[in-house]
This record gives C-alpha cells, sequence and structure tokens, in this order.
C-alpha cells in the first residue's frame, strides 16, 4: 500500500460534524481512508486526488488548493465519512468477537434510529458531493489535472447520480 495522506483533519473534523471531541481518531482513521478511496476519487478523479495528496505530504499546497480543500472537499469528507462510520462505532471487533461498546451513561440506538441518521448523513453527503462537482466543473480551469485521467475507471464524476448502466462504453458510470 502507498504512503497515505489523509485530507481531513481532527479538528476539522470535529468542527464540520456531531462527531464528539473525545471520540478517538484512531477509531475513525480508517473510515478516513474508506471515504477517500471510495468516495472523493470517484469524485475528482484519481489524478487530482493524487496531486493532492503529494501536495499536501509535500507542504506545497497553492491558494486554490487551499479552497478547494478548505471549502468543498473537507466538507464532503466529514458527511461521506460519517455515512461510513456511524454504523459501527457503537462497535469494537475483539479476539472474542463482536461487541457493543456501552457507556454508563448512554443507550444505544436501535438498527432503525441509526439507519435514519445515516440517511439523513448521507443526503449531506450527496448536497456537499454536488457542490464539489460544481465547483470543480465551473474552475477545472484553476485544476489542470481534473480532467487528465489516463482510463474511464479513474475519470472524475460529473454527476452525483448513478444510474449503474453505462450505455456509451466510455465514461465513468460510478456517479461519484
Amino acid at each position: 500500500m502507498r504512503p497515505y495522506s489523509i485530507l481531513i483533519s481532527q479538528q476539522q473534523l470535529n468542527d464540520r460534524t456531531p462527531l464528539n471531541d473525545n471520540l478517538d481518531f484512531d477509531y475513525v482513521l480508517p473510515h478516513i481512508y474508506a471515504a477517500q478511496d471510495l468516495d472523493l476519487v470517484p469524485v475528482i478523479g484519481q489524478a487530482l486526488f493524487d496531486d493532492l495528496m503529494k501536495k499536501v505530504k509535500d507542504d506545497t499546497l497553492m491558494p486554490d488548493d487551499i479552497i478547494l480543500l478548505d471549502d468543498y472537499i473537507t466538507q464532503f469528507l466529514a458527511y461521506a465519512l460519517l455515512t461510513r462510520a456511524l454504523p459501527s462505532l457503537a462497535i469494537k471487533l475483539v479476539n472474542s468477537g463482536v461487541v457493543q461498546r456501552l457507556a454508563d451513561d448512554s443507550q444505544p440506538l436501535s438498527l432503525e434510529e441509526i439507519d435514519k441518521l445515516v440517511n439523513n448523513y448521507e443526503r449531506a453527503r450527496d448536497d456537499y458531493r454536488q457542490r464539489l462537482i460544481d465547483y470543480l466543473c465551473y474552475n477545472s480551469g484553476l485544476y489542470p489535472t481534473f480532467c487528465e485521467s489516463k482510463t474511464w475507471e479513474n475519470a472524475p464524476s460529473r454527476y452525483n447520480y448513478d444510474l449503474g448502466i453505462d450505455l456509451t462504453g466510455v465514461g465513468n458510470t460510478s456517479g461519484g
């Protein structure tokens, strides 16, 4: 696996979501990686993602990159992370199996209540995805790697939906 950076900080996550400050950031880190790989890359394309990751690692972000990250990607990633992490925040995988984590002064939500929360966060994620897509399409000249994809699988999405079938034989059907 390649060396990996993250495009959202713990402070940004705490500021932009209802996640509690005392939540162990290491516990959500795998969900951040998944959100970056499975939610963000299909939206911005592999080339722009790799470019941003390199600039973050090398600390060479330009002002336009900072706007893209702070105003669009961070909010999208925050809610993509919530939709991925929420169902598993109350469980822990241990040698003896899957266990539910409980605190003395709390009561776990039902699956129905968790589903409602996830659906709410999915709607917010989808709205932030559309804002990100609109911004990148309108400002594609600022991000030349946005349109630099070697294969259709790594191409950025220009749409916030998935029809599940590509009748043209070209283009990205992932829908972002």
